[in-house]
């Protein structure tokens, strides 16, 4: 029981670790954004000049949202 534990720990720390550069979260996990497919985005990810112009991501292009 106890290594199965450390283990989980240990990949949750080691993908932790791998998810670096620059991002933002997009919403939240109960009331996400969505692309203008309608696709859920939860996070963005800057340009490679580190701006996040451009993106379109927003609550206003998910099916669920009412103005």
């Amino acid at each position: 029981m106890k290594m199965g534990f450390v283990v989980v720990v240990l990949s949750a720390l080691f993908v932790a670790g791998c998810a670096g550069g620059d991002s933002r979260q997009a919403g939240t996990f109960l009331n996400p954004w969505c692309a203008p497919d309608g696709s859920v985005v939860y996070t963005q990810y800057s340009n490679s000049k580190g701006s996040y112009d451009g993106v379109k991501a927003s609550p206003e292009n998910c099916p669920w949202y009412k103005k």
